[in-house]
């Protein structure tokens, strides 16, 4: 399911980029337009093999970040700021570290 979809940054950085695959109970991966080797953004979903490298997702979670993404998709906008009012209900989004990555991500180029 590849879809070109704009993201939007923490600092309001606009990205041309492209949603790789996106399964509910997966999760999604979306990479630079122009250069797929660069990872943006990833979900790791509740059925996802290295899901168990995270044991601690808050309840609600899933839901937020597959009702968020489904969002994006439709609107063509994948604004980081926007899903960090939506998780901030559930947890501390200032400083989160994971980056997404080829190894990170469940859906590769």
């Amino acid at each position: 399911m590849k879809k070109d979809i704009l993201t939007i940054g923490r600092n309001g950085k606009r990205r041309e980029s492209l949603l790789v695959d996106f399964d509910k109970d997966i999760g999604f991966t979306i990479v630079d337009k122009h250069d797929t080797n660069e990872y943006l953004y990833c979900y790791i979903g509740p059925s996802a093999p290295n899901r168990k490298d995270y044991p601690d997702v808050p309840v609600g979670f899933d839901k937020i970040m597959v009702d968020y993404i489904s969002e994006a998709i439709k609107s063509g906008i994948y604004d980081e700021r926007e899903l960090d009012l939506k998780l901030q209900k559930i947890i501390n989004v200032v400083g989160n570290s994971e980056s997404a990555s080829s190894k990170h991500c469940v859906f590769n180029q």
